[in-house]
């Protein structure tokens, strides 16, 4: 993407997801009492083996078991770059990130510092096959392998701080 198409579309999803936020939070006010969190986000995913960098967005939901330990999961959607050149197979391919752990928090007041470790895929989604085709290096490079559709292992080892800013509204 150009530079002013990607910031122009990253406004665009950005409004989309605090206009469907506030939409949805009422209809589940409910589960959000019972220790239940439901919100979007925004994710940045470097593959700096094929120098290459997405946006996603994703949905996420926070399961808080006690106090202080929760079950955290995400699940993201990249589009992947379209307008990459033919040879950056990577870039143009669309990828799904599922990722699902443990998270543990100390709460004051409104804000909350946590830490988190889970696991989960990266599925890179298959482009055409004629796009490697003519490869006949043995065994075939990387991009062609991945370009068949290839699920990898993922991991994910963080943490940070959540501000409640209303009753409703959270940021992280």
């Amino acid at each position: 993407m150009t530079r002013g198409n990607s910031s122009s579309w990253v406004s665009r999803l950005l409004f989309a997801v605090v206009m469907s936020g506030g939409m949805i939070a009422p209809a589940f006010a409910q589960t959000s009492d019972a220790g239940v969190d439901i919100g979007g986000h925004i994710t940045v995913l470097r593959l700096s083996e094929f120098d290459t960098t997405d946006i996603g967005v994703g949905v996420n939901m926070t399961w808080h078991a006690t106090r202080i330990i929760a079950l955290d999961g995400a699940l993201t959607w990249f589009p992947g770059d379209q307008s990459a050149s033919l040879g950056n197979r990577v870039a143009r391919q669309q990828r799904t990130l599922g990722l699902v752990g443990a998270r543990s928090g100390i709460r004051r007041g409104p804000v909350e510092l946590f830490g988190r470790a889970r696991v989960g895929f990266l599925r890179f989604a298959s482009e055409d096959p004629a796009v490697c085709a003519a490869v006949s290096v043995v065994p075939p490079p990387l991009e062609c392998h991945i370009a068949a559709g290839y699920t990898a292992f993922a991991t994910d080892l963080g943490g940070g701080v959540a501000v409640d800013i209303t009753d409703r509204l959270r940021i992280h």
